[in-house]
């Protein structure tokens, strides 16, 4: 990304108001603590399971089962944009960006939150 590209906070934060906007950077990998009983269960055969262990774990004062796996779109971006005033952000797979600025890109180009609130509007 050139210096031209770039985006600065301020500008980004701007942007994510106007449009309501959430971005959800998915992570590499995912690290879960679940109870030693599953430690033969299918589930956590499968090939994204790239670590399963037991292991003694403080907090609960006995042997966990600890797994990382890899998901499914590791490494990606999800955008989650204001389609109403609601305060709950449920992401969905529907389109995901393999860079920060892609998702941007994204943001700019769907509607902003005002249009939205005028669409609620002409419900009747």
């Amino acid at each position: 990304m050139s210096k031209h590209d770039m985006i600065d906070l301020k500008e980004l934060e701007e942007l994510l108001v106007e449009h309501g906007a959430c971005i959800r950077a998915i992570p590499k990998t995912v690290i879960s603590v679940v109870e030693v009983r599953h430690v033969n269960d299918p589930e956590y055969e499968r090939p994204e399971f790239i670590r399963k262990e037991v292991v003694y774990v403080e907090r609960f004062k006995r042997e966990m089962l600890v797994t990382e796996r890899v998901p499914h779109h590791a490494g990606m971006f999800l955008v989650k944009t204001g389609e109403d005033t609601s305060s709950m952000v449920r992401f969905s797979g529907k389109k995901y960006y393999k860079t920060l600025k892609e998702a941007i890109e994204a943001i700019k180009e769907s509607p902003k939150m005002s249009e939205a609130v005028e669409k609620v509007k002409d419900y009747d």
